[in-house]
């Protein structure tokens, strides 16, 4: 079973932030709910150790060409997006380069 974990993108101050997500065993609670963006990790990391969270973009390269995702939660399940191709199994090759929120110039790279 993977780690649930959350993180928050907060829209005023510009940044992923903590203080705002309170968990126990059973329950969530967020505060300041209006302005924050939660994203849900999808339980792998990248080729640096690096948890990989919905919103973030990932880069798989080499010397001569890249390859860059957006992930994605949609329907209870995680993946990632690119012209409509799905994420093959190389995580070990991926590396998180950024995310929609603080670098939205990436996005146009995945569309």
């Amino acid at each position: 079973m993977r780690e649930i974990k959350f993180r928050a993108w907060d829209k005023a101050y510009g940044g992923y932030v903590q203080s705002g997500i309170q968990f126990n065993n059973t329950t969530m609670r967020l505060e300041a709910v209006g302005g924050l963006i939660l994203e849900q990790y999808t339980g792998m990391n990248d080729r640096n150790g690096e948890d990989i969270y919905e919103g973030d973009v990932v880069r798989r390269a080499n010397d001569t060409w890249q390859i860059i995702w957006q992930i994605i939660w949609e329907k209870d399940c995680w993946g990632a997006y690119r012209k409509g191709e799905n994420l093959m199994d190389w995580w070990d090759e991926f590396e998180v380069v950024g995310n929609i929120h603080a670098n939205p110039e990436l996005i146009g790279e995945v569309k």
